[in-house]
């Protein structure tokens, strides 16, 4: 459809509302409109299809008009709204079924309005009524609304320029308005209840169905089981699955029938009490054994809606295989612990003849045999010899109690090939010419399997065998079993021939070190030793029990047992790496060799009255000293302690010691002690190192020199340690650096590359886009130039044409981009009035920026001298900074500003009164693409490249530039 153009005909030109009021009304005919409407109430109570048309009829008739319709409002697929002419009487009654869009139709007028409208010729606006080739003289349109719901609009026609309407028509039409929404909203209501009717009825079939299927589905889901439904007189309405073919029965034995006529007297009598059960409400599970198959029925009651139970719904599974598979569970379960108790006895077990009973009983019973065997393979005669053996009779033991390894039994078969054997015993004389099978079948065995016992590095060291009465095939679970049992067995068996030929082993050495005239031991790191050989028990006439341990010490003299003591120290403290490990080991290592009761580690705090026991090493019978104690709880030892080595042999007579020195030694158990300080008369920490017994003691001079000379040297080791793990951290710390560095410099590396990507691609595709825009602009100014041009025509020219200057400012400005970073732009100096020319710069923008609201002031007084500047490039800079300003500035002032600077240097300024730049922002504002988002603009448009070529125009000249956020 095509709309009348704005200059000829407007919507105001057609609507005459107004003269509804003003023309004088025709005379009412109330008899004609009370019968209209008494018919009109009659057919909406009998035939509601058909009042539709009766209303248009009526309207017709009482308004004397030529049309008369009923507009519905709709909404098509496409989400459009139109009018839809439902029912048509009159001179365009062929037209029904047609449709007028709301947005520009009379009905969509009227619907605006909210009350009747007038239309005179609308078909001279609403063009599409042309069509009809009818004359339209006049058009009344009235809302049809019910309930607060619109449904369309009812309207009448004149095509006669003799009849008008006027108010007469208006009442009559707001009448027959009223009865048709009326009609409308029921026929509504009634269809919304009629659907709701269905709904429920198809979702009673749906769930009638369903139930249905879900019944048909679980009946299909059983194999093997059966689903019945009995009623309150225990007979069958339903008896289905394949659990009666395999009882022998048809569900017609059952249906109809009850369960005392249908079942053996022993079932029914079993089954009543549960049916019985279930259907006083109570659901009831029963688990049986039929029919070689175990069963488990479930009953559950049925209730009506009233919630009465009307019969019971049993459900039959067939658990035959869940069954089988429980018991072979419970079966792996039992074997599995049984293996796992056996391998615990056999490594506890010191009876290897016990454990070779334990593992021919475990293999006899798992593969359910009559009788076992276990043989060791000697190395030197290739012959298996029998070791233990069970349900054998003395002479078959006797028999096979050296057998050789190549014979052709089953041990001989699974020997050649290390592979388990089964074989029977009752063959033809010629399979058997060494006559061993011969024997097993006289002593009443007919089969018998042999698995050789193999080590983990592949060598068979025996065999273990199990024979049956009966020909008989063992089960795939059974000789998994038999594997497990015989990997515990072989491992066993080596483990023990390795310990023989250790213990041998040691014994010769032991031997060979008792006859060599030389001191033999065996030491461990920490200076305790585990052996010791004749030669020294015989010098130093020390028992082996005395000597174990740290009892050396007590054979060394006094003088030499200091040296020996630092030596061990110094090797022991060398290996260690961590602070904790060097104080714990030094202190246990100092309480082993001088026998003490306690020995630690504190660490004064002077200034804080505090002191930390860091680390100790004590009796089992003495409490621990680990965490923080007072200073001042310790006044004398704590100030002999600050400046040299504290000796004390017995707190009870030591006159230095106040008696709440004492008291608080005697509550820790101290008696007799030394502390050895390092860090002397520090009055920050100061480190020490104590030896304390719980009775009085003596202490040697030797031993006072060896406590000191500990605490110096584990003093120093921990200063090591310390050192190390900060070098390691600082380490750790510069690689960290290091990375992080590396990890920066790659990323500004690969921001570099993606903008240079961005510069090249942008410039690569700016090529391609300047000769079709420069095609473009040429025919656009030519048409716009035509005087003729209609202005709605320039207007859409106009926007292509700015927008295409737009496309090839940012173009020109991304071949600048490509040519500065091809070095191709230079700077191409002469002798400028930059003051004026910046101000005619700037007034280019002057009428842009005053429609915008805003005012423009350019401050640039004339210049004391011309300036050399690249004038095309300084006109860039000019507009892209005051182009920008405008962009983000609402309302105030931009100000350009021109004076000059220092060294004979000018200054531009572009300030404004604008949204503002963020602090944040502002090292980033003249990067390449880099875009503010969140920002209140005139425009969104742009690639956040204008700033940038303001920077690097700037550059190429020799100047700088200074963003400020400051108002």
């Amino acid at each position: 459809m095509q709309r009348p153009k704005p200059e000829t005909v407007t919507l105001n030109d057609i609507l005459i509302s107004k003269a509804l009021l003003q023309r004088p009304p025709r005379s009412p005919n109330w008899q004609a409109e009370a019968e209209a409407m008494r018919s009109l109430a009659q057919q909406m109570a009998r035939d509601a299809e058909s009042l539709m048309q009766s209303l248009v009829d009526t309207a017709l008739e009482l308004c004397e008009a030529g049309t008369t319709g009923v507009s519905l409002l709709e909404t098509t697929p496409d989400g459009a709204e139109i009018f839809r002419w439902n029912v048509l009487a009159g001179t365009l009654a062929h037209h029904v079924g047609g449709s007028t869009p709301r947005n520009f139709s009379p009905c969509g007028v009227c619907l605006e309005q909210g009350s009747p409208v007038l239309f005179s010729h609308p078909e001279s606006y609403f063009t599409y009524f042309q069509e009809a080739n009818t004359p339209i003289v006049e058009g009344l349109v009235l809302p049809l609304v019910a309930d607060s719901h619109i449904f369309g609009t009812i309207w009448i026609m004149s095509h006669d320029e003799g009849r008008q309407f006027d108010a007469e028509d208006v009442r009559v039409m707001t009448s027959l308005a009223d009865f048709t929404a009326t009609a409308l909203l029921l026929q509504q209501r009634q269809t919304r209840e009629l659907l709701a009717a269905n709904a429920a009825l198809e979702a009673q079939v749906t769930e009638r169905q369903q139930a249905e299927e879900q019944t048909h589905a679980l009946i299909a889901n059983l194999p093997g089981g059966a689903v019945f439904v009995v009623d309150r007189d225990l007979r069958y309405l339903l008896a289905e699955g394949e659990a009666f073919s395999a009882a022998g029965f048809k569900p017609e034995d059952f249906i109809g029938r009850t369960i005392f006529e249908a079942l053996p007297p022993e079932l029914a009598t079993s089954y009543e009490p549960m049916y019985r059960q279930a259907l006083a409400g109570e659901p009831f599970e029963h688990e049986h054994h039929a029919h070689d198959r175990t069963y488990i029925s479930r009953g559950t009651p049925l209730q009506s809606e009233d919630g009465d139970i009307y019969a019971v719904l049993v459900v039959s599974y067939d658990i035959t295989k869940r069954k089988q598979s429980e018991a072979a569970i419970a079966a792996d379960l039992q074997d599995t612990q049984r293996l796992h108790n056996l391998a615990t006895r056999l490594t506890t077990e010191g009876d290897i003849e016990t454990l070779y009973q334990e593992i021919v009983a475990a293999a006899v019973d798992l593969m359910q045999a009559d009788a076992g065997t276990i043989q060791i393979l000697e190395a030197e005669t290739q012959c298996l010899v029998l070791l233990t053996s069970q349900g054998l009779s003395q002479e078959t033991v006797d028999y096979f109690y050296r057998l050789d390894a190549s014979s052709n039994t089953t041990c001989g078969a699974a020997l050649a090939t290390q592979q388990r054997a089964m074989i029977d015993y009752d063959v033809p004389a010629s399979e058997d010419p060494s006559g061993s099978l011969q024997e097993l079948v006289d002593a009443g065995f007919l089969c018998g399997q042999s698995t050789p016992l193999v080590t983990r590095s592949g060598k068979a060291i025996g065999m273990v065998s199990t024979h049956w009465r009966e020909h008989h095939q063992p089960t795939e679970r059974e000789l998994r079993f038999l594997d497990l049992l015989v990997r515990q067995a072989a491992d066993l068996i080596e483990q023990r021939q390795a310990q023989v030929v250790l213990r041998e082993s040691e014994a010769r050495l032991q031997s060979i070190a008792n006859l060599v005239p030389d001191l033999l031991w065996d030491s461990q790191p920490d200076g305790s030793t585990n052996w010791y050989n004749q030669r020294w028990m015989e010098y130093t006439g020390q028992t082996f029990e005395q000597a174990i341990g740290w009892g050396w010490i007590d054979a060394i003299h006094p003088d030499d047992r200091a040296t020996s003591a630092l030596l061990t120290f110094s090797d022991t403290l060398r290996a260690l790496a961590d602070e904790k490990a060097i104080e714990e080991t030094g202190v246990r290592m100092l309480a082993e060799f001088l026998r003490l009761d306690r020995a630690y580690i504190f660490v004064l705090y002077p200034s804080e009255d505090r002191a930390v026991v860091r680390a100790e090493q004590r009796k089992e019978n003495l409490a621990s000293l680990l965490g923080e104690v007072r200073m001042s709880d310790f006044p004398e030892t704590v100030r002999q302690i600050e400046n040299q080595t504290l000796v004390i042999n017995d707190i009870d007579s030591d006159a230095r010691l106040s008696d709440l020195n004492r008291t608080s030694l005697d509550a820790v158990n101290l008696q007799a002690f030394v502390c050895a300080s390092v860090r002397k008369g520090e009055r920050n920490v100061i480190w020490s190192l104590a030896a304390s017994t719980t009775v009085p003691r003596t202490w040697t001079k030797a031993e006072l020199e060896l406590i000191e000379t500990v605490a110096e040297r584990m003093w120093a080791a921990v200063e090591r340690a310390k050192a190390e793990k900060a070098l390691r951290e600082a380490e750790l710390q510069r690689v960290r650096e290091q990375s992080a560095r590396e990890q920066e410099r790659q990323r500004a590396e690969a921001l570099a590359e993606l903008d240079r990507a961005k510069t090249l691609f942008f410039s690569n595709i700016s090529h391609e886009f300047r000769t079709p825009l420069t095609l473009l602009l040429a025919p656009l100014q030519d048409a716009l130039s035509d005087p003729s041009l209609a202005p709605i025509h320039r207007e859409r020219l106009e926007l292509a044409r700015r927008n295409s200057l737009r496309l090839l400012k940012l173009v020109n400005t991304l071949l600048d981009f490509s040519r500065i970073e091809a070095g191709r732009m230079e700077a191409n100096y002469e002798p400028t009035d930059l003051a004026q020319l910046t101000t005619d710069l700037a007034s280019v923008f002057r009428s842009a920026i005053e429609h915008a609201g805003l005012q423009l002031i350019v401050d640039c007084p004339p210049l004391p001298e011309p300036v050399y500047v690249d004038r095309e490039m300084w006109e860039k800079i000019v507009l892209n900074l005051v182009s920008n300003a405008l962009k983000f500035t609402f309302e105030g002032e931009i100000t350009v500003s021109l004076h000059p600077f220092d060294n004979n240097q000018v200054m531009l300024q572009i300030r404004d009164t604008g949204s503002g730049i963020a602090t944040e922002h502002l090292p980033h504002l003249f990067e390449r693409f880099y875009q503010i988002r969140g920002v209140q603009a005139r425009t969104h448009e742009g690639s956040g490249i204008g700033l940038a070529l303001v920077n690097e125009l700037v550059q190429l000249q020799g100047g700088g530039r200074s963003p400020s956020a400051a108002p």
